[in-house]
C-alpha cells in the first residue's frame, strides 16, 4: 500500500536519482514505479523527459569514453536491421516516422481524410516501403534504382 507522501518524493526526484536506480541498480520501470506509488508510464515518461533512455546513457558512456559498450550496441542495431524478420515493424517504424507524423496526420485530424482512407494509405505506405527494405536486405541494387528512378520520372517531376 502506497503512502501519500511516496508521490511527492517522485515529482522531486532527480536525474542523478533515478540514474542510479535505473542503471546502477539496475531496477525495472515496474519496481521504480511500486517503490514511488506512480504508474510505469509515469516512470518511462520521466526517464524519457530526463533523458535516461537506454540510448542516452550509452551515448554518455561513449562520450566518457566506453567504446565498447557503444561498439557492442551498434552491431546489434545493425544485425536487427539485416533481419528479414524485422521488415514489418520496419516498415511501420518508417512509415509513421516519414507519413504520418506531418501533413497527412493533419489531414485526418481535420476530418478531410476518414479512418479507412488513412488505414488505405497506411497499408499501402509500408507495403511500399518494406518492399524498397527488401532490396536492401538481399542486395538487389538495380531493382531499387528502377523503383525509384521511376517513381521520379513518373510522379514527382513537378515537386520542388
Amino acid at each position: 500500500m502506497c503512502k501519500k507522501d511516496e508521490n511527492l518524493k517522485w515529482d522531486e526526484i532527480s536525474r542523478e536519482e533515478l540514474k542510479v536506480l535505473s542503471y546502477d541498480q539496475n531496477w525495472s520501470d515496474s519496481m521504480i514505479a511500486k517503490q514511488f506509488c506512480v504508474s510505469i508510464s509515469r516512470v518511462r515518461y520521466k526517464r524519457k523527459k530526463l533523458r535516461l533512455t537506454r540510448a542516452d546513457i550509452m551515448y554518455e558512456q561513449y562520450i566518457g569514453g566506453n567504446y565498447e559498450i557503444l561498439n557492442d550496441f551498434n552491431q546489434k542495431s545493425f544485425n536487427w536491421f539485416l533481419n528479414e524478420c524485422n521488415i514489418d515493424l520496419l516498415a511501420k517504424s518508417i512509415t509513421n516516422y516519414i507519413f504520418r507524423k506531418g501533413t497527412v496526420e493533419n489531414l485526418h485530424s481535420s476530418k478531410k481524410l476518414t479512418q479507412s482512407d488513412m488505414k488505405t494509405l497506411n497499408v499501402f505506405m509500408v507495403n511500399q516501403i518494406a518492399g524498397l527494405l527488401l532490396c536492401v536486405l538481399n542486395n538487389e541494387w538495380m531493382r531499387l534504382r528502377k523503383y525509384l528512378r521511376n517513381t521520379v520520372i513518373l510522379s514527382a517531376n513537378g515537386w520542388k
